[in-house]
């Protein structure tokens, strides 16, 4: 039987890794499509996420992936594009 603190760890990484699950199928091609469906530019994309378009273009190619903060926007993002909204009028 496992102790109360060692559940409470077990716990505590299953619930990290199915939220590290959530963003994995984030990548070039995710964003690529996401940016055309909300037709917007390299550059417009670019500047809702804090990146430059060099970034946004080398995640497009497949170059360089797409992880962390950056990977977890574009996630909610893609659930509800009003957020850019939100990004938008805190520029």
């Amino acid at each position: 039987m496992r102790s109360k603190n060692t559940l409470k760890k077990w716990i505590e990484k299953q619930k990290n890794e199915k939220e590290d699950k959530l963003y994995r199928n984030i990548d070039g091609l995710f964003l690529k499509e996401l940016r055309n469906k909300l037709e917007l530019t390299q550059v417009q994309m670019a500047n809702y996420l804090g990146v430059s378009k060099k970034t946004i273009e080398k995640w497009e190619q497949g170059v360089n992936p797409i992880i962390g903060a950056a990977a977890r926007l574009i996630y909610l993002i893609s659930k509800e594009p009003k957020n850019l909204e939100i990004i938008d009028e805190n520029k």
